[in-house]
């Protein structure tokens, strides 16, 4: 309901209206145009501001025009290893870890609390520490039960239970606050991938991978698999491939979040797989290289290209990373040769009495071959361990293994342990790619933990 005053000033406004004359036709296309004239005027200045903009701080106007480009691909990082020396320590003779690297080496726990032997994944804050419960298992050995451990306490907290179908767990990591890890059974190609917050919380799975087997047009029998599984860039990641008759290609690597959901692709990784020495569950290097088409034979794989010629991926930041194989770096089929960010290591081919691991930088300089050693990369590959024959034991019955560190940036040597030989699984040497190493000694098990290196 409206007031008088309101009804007053409506009935003004009215008569006011009514007598005033109707406005000139002219007068409004000139308002139109001045108004239009105003506008495009305002929008030239604003677009001169920009071109001058762009233009001082060395950009170009035709940058400014269509679509928004795409960013650069970030850039390779550089091969640190070019600086290390390439002389040979006397691994033999090394002084003990923890002479070389006291701050380094930590001291945990032999057993968990049941009495059963662990396997180390991850490092957490707080001495605290991602397991894995470790059993042996005829003709080998299982992982399950993934758990943190406190060292300080001798504690687990348990983030799955032991698996009643006896699957085996075949890597852990951490992406954030979460713990992931993928499980395979015993017997199959099966591979199912869980997740748990390492504050607490129900374990989940996020994804099975299943392998897959069918007859293309040809009548051909064709089968995708996975290879390797790991963590990269916040993601699970692994490769697949598919191999038709006698001939195996990979057909890219994929990646899922620990929240699950769909797994991507990865682009251009068609071609590619992840390496096994540096990229794993530890999360610190995550390289992928590209092979060729193999095709088996009755004595070993042939290759329809040279094997391992692109860049290769940093699936951690998405850079294309350079390399060249050195011309003494031979592997041949019984050899091997893989790549991380910090140089390439390798096993040149040939029988046991004449193979020889070796070391190079990523342009393929810097050759050195270090005898007859099980050569592993920790972490990004500054550090390698390397595993050998103790000399001071005879040949056969194996009698042990030494394991020493050697740091190629210093040129310094570590001796970590020597095994038992005696014949089951050793816990300790189930580890690549992470940047730590533990053994046993005496009733405590010890941790090496390069990233406390400078």
């Amino acid at each position: 309901m409206s007031t008088p005053l309101e009804r007053d000033l409506a009935y003004a406004l009215e008569v006011a209206a009514s007598v005033s004359p109707e406005p000139d036709g002219a007068l409004l296309s000139e308002v139109t145009r001045e108004v239009r004239r105003r506008t495009r005027w305002r929008r030239g200045l604003v677009a001169m501001v920009v071109v001058l903009l762009a233009l001082a701080v060395g950009g170009s106007a035709p940058q400014l025009a269509g679509r928004r480009a795409n960013p650069a691909p970030p850039s390779p990082p550089p091969d640190l290893s070019v600086t290390y020396p390439t002389t040979v320590p006397d691994f033999d003779h090394a002084p003990k870890a923890a002479e070389v690297w006291a701050g380094a080496v930590r001291t945990l726990p032999l057993t968990l609390p049941d009495g059963n032997k662990y396997v180390v994944q991850a490092v957490l804050p707080g001495n605290r520490y991602l397991v894995l419960t470790y059993h042996l298992f005829s003709p080998g050995y299982r992982l399950d039960q993934p758990g943190i451990l406190d060292a300080a306490t001798g504690t687990v907290r348990e983030l799955a239970p032991a698996d009643a179908a006896l699957n085996t767990v075949i890597g852990a990591g951490v992406i954030g606050n979460t713990a992931v890890w993928a499980t395979a059974a015993l017997r199959g190609v099966d591979y199912s991938v869980w997740a748990a917050p390492l504050g607490g919380g129900a374990a989940r799975k996020i994804i099975t991978i299943l392998p897959e087997s069918r007859s293309d047009a040809q009548g051909r029998q064709t089968s995708a698999f996975t290879g390797q599984i790991g963590i990269a860039g916040g993601f699970v990641v692994w490769d697949r491939f598919q191999r038709v008759g006698m001939t195996t290609r990979s057909l890219g690597i994929y990646r899922l979040p620990p929240t699950g959901g769909t797994p991507q692709l990865i682009p251009g990784t068609a071609g590619y797989g992840l390496t096994e020495r540096y990229s794993t569950w530890g999360g610190v290097s995550a390289i992928a290289m590209a092979g060729s088409n193999a095709t088996m034979t009755s004595s070993a794989p042939t290759f329809d290209a040279p094997l391992l010629t692109a860049p290769l991926i940093d699936l951690n930041t998405g850079a294309r990373i350079p390399w060249q194989r050195s011309p003494d770096a031979d592997t041949g089929p019984m050899g091997w040769l893989e790549c991380g960010i910090l140089g390439c290591t390798g096993l040149r081919d040939g029988d046991p009495d004449n193979q020889t691991a070796f070391v190079q930088r990523r342009d393929g300089s810097g050759y050195v071959a270090i005898g007859y050693k099980r050569i592993n990369p920790l972490g990004d590959g500054r550090f390698l361990a390397l595993t050998y024959q103790d000399p001071t034991k005879p040949p056969w019955p194996p009698d042990g293994n030494r394991v020493v560190v050697w740091d190629r940036k210093t040129g310094r040597a570590a001796l970590c342990v020597v095994t038992s030989g005696s014949g089951d699984p050793d816990p300790d040497q189930l580890l690549t790619g992470r940047p730590f190493l533990t053994w046993t000694e005496g009733s405590t098990l010890k941790l090496l933990d390069v990233s406390a290196i400078e």
